[in-house]
Parts: C-alpha cells; sequence; structure tokens
C-alpha cells in the first residue's frame, strides 16, 4: 500500500480523480456523510462527483 501527501488549491474531487488515472488506480473508496436533500443540494457532494466522473469502479462508504 502506498500512501501519498497532495497539496492543491484546486478542488478534492478534481484532485482525487486526476490522481487516479494518472496512477492508473483501479478502485477508488470514498467516505460520505449521507447528505441527503437540499444540504446535498447547496454543499455539494465529493462522493457524488467521484461516482459520476470516475474512470474506474468506486466504492462509497456511508
Amino acid at each position: 500500500m502506498k500512501t501519498e501527501l497532495i497539496n492543491s488549491a484546486r478542488p478534492v474531487d478534481y484532485v482525487i480523480l486526476e490522481y487516479a488515472e494518472e496512477q492508473k488506480i483501479d478502485l477508488i473508496v470514498v467516505g460520505t456523510k449521507g447528505r441527503t436533500g437540499f444540504k446535498k443540494l447547496m454543499l455539494g457532494s465529493i462522493a457524488s462527483s467521484i461516482v459520476t466522473y470516475a474512470h474506474c469502479r468506486v466504492i462509497v462508504v456511508k
């Protein structure tokens, strides 16, 4: 297993997706707080973005 710290001013979901593609990652595991409805709409969702745009499989842990 490999751990890296990436310091970036870009959005977290973008950085995760870019890193996964560059490193040819075949699975992303991401946690969520389980926001729904209006709160999800207002705050956005990193997990939702990753699931939507990832080139590989994604497991969302609640």
